[in-house]
């Protein structure tokens, strides 16, 4: 993780009688998951979530993206 850039040594401390590194993320968890899907399977991923909640409000929400982007692209 830390030669694919996604993590980085933090600081260096000392616990009992050895030095330690301590790491934080360089990206955020949805850029470390974006890394590894290509776009079939986000299609795959979107469709089958919109498929399966209840959550409407996530549905709304994912409705006004997909408008904003349809609207970047002079499509609306």
């Amino acid at each position: 993780m830390l030669k694919k850039d996604y993590i980085k040594v933090d600081r260096i401390v000392q616990h009992e009688k050895a030095l330690m590194r301590e790491y934080v993320p360089v990206i955020s968890q949805v850029e470390y998951i974006t890394s590894f899907v290509n776009q079939k399977t986000s299609f795959e991923l979107a469709s089958n979530f919109i498929k399966e909640t209840d959550n409407l409000d996530a549905i709304i929400e994912l409705e006004k993206l997909i408008n904003i982007k349809l609207k970047e692209k002079g499509i609306k």
